[in-house]
């Protein structure tokens, strides 16, 4: 049961009963593709908006934390075999990788659009991978 609690093990049983309901091994290979980048894409939105004030206070941290969020959005948009839920992971992705902080005033201000823009694209995929 608590295999069936963690997020791969809901994937595994998910494509179980695809399996036994007649789809085939390609189409439940691009449902599982597409719910890992989901799974991914949201521990990774997760992850900034948890940190996000932190980072705030370190321009060098802030900028190097979300470059790496961006390319782990990057690699879930390219998983997800799914043209809209990558357009939405890339543009996120980019907003991050593209974000400024000199210093501490730019930082939070950086940390504050990056917050705003998360959410707002959070919603978005979000529903996108809901229709999973």
């Amino acid at each position: 049961m608590r295999f069936l609690r963690s997020g791969s093990g809901l994937v595994v049983a998910l494509c179980v009963i695809l399996l036994a309901s007649g789809c085939g091994i390609q189409e439940a290979g691009r449902f599982l593709d597409r719910a890992e980048a989901c799974a991914e894409a949201t521990e990774t939105a997760q992850g900034v908006l948890t940190r996000i004030s932190q980072l705030a206070s370190d321009p060098g941290q802030l900028k190097k934390q979300l470059h790496e969020a961006g390319a782990r959005l990057e690699e879930a948009g390219a998983k997800s075999g799914d043209p809209a839920l990558n357009g939405v992971l890339s543009g996120l992705a980019s907003t991050y990788k593209s974000t400024v902080a000199t210093d501490k005033a730019s930082a939070v201000a950086a940390a504050e659009k990056v917050r705003v823009s998360t959410i707002s694209s959070f919603r978005v995929f979000s529903r996108a991978c809901g229709d999973s």
